[in-house]
């Protein structure tokens, strides 16, 4: 199954990416320390909201129309150009607003590589819609690895050098430059000159789902924009070393909406529903197996697990812990959200999305405000809590969902058992060190999965079907 082995290829592109990611995270935290690293997160996050008005849904609507299978080229180039007008507009706000985004990020030299990262941003999110409408969806996330592979390195020669919260910055600008350059070497697509009518269907699709893509770095960066206007930048370092952490247990989930979205517009386009709600059903099963044990895994190990960075990361135990539990409806909801768009609804994910986006900026505020930086992942978990029933609703409208409620029940009972396991381990051998993790989080991991396959034949089938197809 086409989805299936895509699905896989993004989940084995994430885990390599999160690998990087934690041992650059884990290098960041204990050579530069969590000033440093609340400073470069201020910077990402500016660099995130920058970045949302230089596509205003653009890249989705291109990677709409390319995966329709037709003047692809034109549609590609017609997406690229559109956001390089976005861009040029955006830094010209930037530059004249230029002190303000100093003074709120904390340091100035930084300011030069906001331009450039935003254009490689530009560049990058262009081709990957490209990679996408060609079903190069494992491909695609891919240039993630490339990314996060660059970004550590320079990270790792930066920072022994004492350059600081520079080095950070200068990994961000090498790792996007070059997965730049490996996606023009992997794209198929040949670029076309594009007509007036290329950018008006670009635009039909964008007037609904530039909310879409306002999303992602609001629901991933909004707490901590907030968060820098009230705590100091080492808070904002616990927070995104808690955030990262969490962000592990979504790659199933994420993995499963990438797959389906070109291949849910391509059956959508020729009227293939049942096949359609066919393959929803058994992404459904899959969606939440990874977060569900993670959630038991943050409540006895997220200490022990803080600890690696250093003892004062330990102070954001409940922020994981809450974190990863967001992570549960996440995973489903981020599916149904790709449903919806590749039955080419955008007007139904305006809806979601301006809920999600309005909640997540006003509960950020308000609880940040009452309970500190604690609030910001409580803000989190409520706005995709509302998210993933309202995504839920919209695709129970469109087709017939048939959700697998047997099995995520033995995803539950599994998780359980394998639960029991690691606290009575934890509770000998606390605290741990991270070798004692690393067994115990393999040993549960193993246990929650052979019980899984035990209760469950149609899991243990559709493991060993795509495992042959892959093979």
């Amino acid at each position: 199954m086409d989805i299936a082995k895509s699905s896989i290829g993004v989940f084995i592109s994430k885990i390599g990416i999160a690998a990087v990611g934690f041992i650059g995270t884990l290098i960041a935290a204990r050579i530069a320390g969590a000033t440093a690293l609340g400073i470069y997160f201020l910077f990402y996050a500016v660099f995130h909201l920058t970045s949302l008005f230089t596509d205003l849904g653009v890249s989705g609507a291109g990677g709409k129309r390319v995966s329709e299978e037709k003047e692809r080229g034109n549609f590609l180039t017609a997406t690229l150009i559109s956001k390089i007008i976005l861009f040029s507009l955006v830094a010209i706000i930037l530059i004249l607003f230029k002190g303000k985004i100093v003074d709120y990020i904390g340091n100035e030299d930084v300011f030069p590589f906001l331009l450039l990262v935003l254009f490689l941003e530009v560049v990058r999110t262009s081709l990957r819609s490209g990679l996408i409408g060609e079903k190069k969806v494992a491909r695609s996330s891919f240039l993630g690895v490339i990314q996060n592979g660059g970004r550590v390195l320079t990270w790792a020669i930066l920072l022994f050098l004492g350059f600081g919260v520079m080095a950070l910055v200068s990994g961000l600008f090498i790792g996007l430059l070059l997965s730049v350059i490996v996606g023009f070497f992997i794209l198929s697509i040949n670029f076309k000159k594009p007509q007036l009518r290329h950018f008006k269907s670009i635009f039909s699709f964008s007037k609904y789902s530039w909310i879409g893509s306002l999303r992602g770095p609001i629901v991933g960066w909004m707490d901590s924009l907030v968060l820098g206007f009230f705590v100091l930048p080492k808070f904002v370092g616990y927070y995104e070393v808690c955030w990262s952490l969490a962000g592990i247990f979504l790659f199933v989930g994420d993995a499963i909406g990438m797959s389906l979205f070109p291949n849910f517009s391509s059956l959508a386009s020729r009227g293939k529903i049942s096949k359609l709600e066919d393959i929803l059903e058994e992404a459904l099963i899959f969606s939440g197996i990874i977060v569900i044990p993670g959630i038991i895994g943050a409540v006895i190990l997220g200490t022990s697990i803080l600890n690696i960075y250093g003892k004062e990361f330990s102070i954001g135990y409940i922020v994981l812990v809450v974190l990863v539990s967001s992570k549960f409806f996440q995973s489903y909801e981020v599916v149904f959200s790709n449903v919806i768009n590749g039955l080419d609804r955008p007007d139904l994910m305006f809806k979601v999305n301006s809920v999600l986006i309005s909640l997540n900026i006003t509960l950020n505020i308000f609880l940040i405000y009452v309970f500190g930086w604690i609030g910001a992942s409580f803000a989190s978990l409520v706005s995709l809590i509302i998210a993933s029933g309202m995504s839920f609703n919209y695709a129970q409208e469109l087709i017939t969902v048939n959700f697998p409620r047997k099995e995520i029940g033995f995803e539950f009972f599994s998780v359980a058992l394998m639960g029991f396991f690691v606290y009575v381990f934890n509770s000998l051998l606390f605290p741990l060190n991270v070798f004692e993790i690393l067994i115990l989080v393999g040993s549960g991991g193993i246990i929650y999965f052979s019980c899984l396959f035990f209760l469950s034949e149609r899991i243990k089938n559709i493991v060993i079907r795509v495992s042959k197809n892959l093979i």
